[in-house]
């Protein structure tokens, strides 16, 4: 199978930034999946958006720049609003009942899915999106927490 990668918006953050304790591993991570396009949907685009220029102070940030400039190159965004609310509908029917799932975190994994994302980039830790995304088959970096793992128990 062909890798296709996801990734969320504090990966994002954390490559664009370059300010965060996070952005050794998104170096690391990114010589190992070298010349791979990042795929991104609307939801992603527009959190990132906003954390961008709430960390930069600026609206429009050379960071910002970097990033419109890196679309249909090494970000590529896919999905539409109306195809990933079905998709999603269909993740809160899933889990919803079974713990606790963010609505923005289904967007985001409904656009992973419906993307055929082999790979799910993320260092959300504080919620289930990860756990979530492993139940979904999706390989997910960086590697499960221990917390992650438990987190999946409640889902199954």
């Amino acid at each position: 199978m062909k890798t296709k990668i996801f990734t969320d918006t504090n990966w994002l953050v954390a490559a664009y930034l370059a300010v965060t304790e996070r952005t050794e591993i998104v170096e690391r991570v990114g010589r190992k999946y070298e010349g791979l396009a990042w795929h991104i949907t609307p939801p992603v685009f527009m959190e990132t958006r906003v954390a961008i220029a709430r960390e930069s102070g600026e609206a429009h940030s050379a960071e910002w720049k970097r990033i419109c400039g890196d679309l249909s190159h090494r970000l590529m965004l896919e999905g539409h609003w109306q195809t990933l609310e079905k998709e999603a509908a269909k993740l809160a029917d899933r889990y919803a009942p079974k713990g606790n799932v963010g609505t923005f975190d289904l967007f985001v994994l409904a656009g992973a899915l419906h993307g055929d994302a082999t790979h799910f980039f993320s260092f959300d830790t504080g919620s289930n999106l990860r756990a979530l995304a492993a139940l979904e088959k999706l390989e997910t970096i960086p590697v499960l927490t221990p917390d992650d793992k438990q987190r999946m128990g409640q889902f199954r």
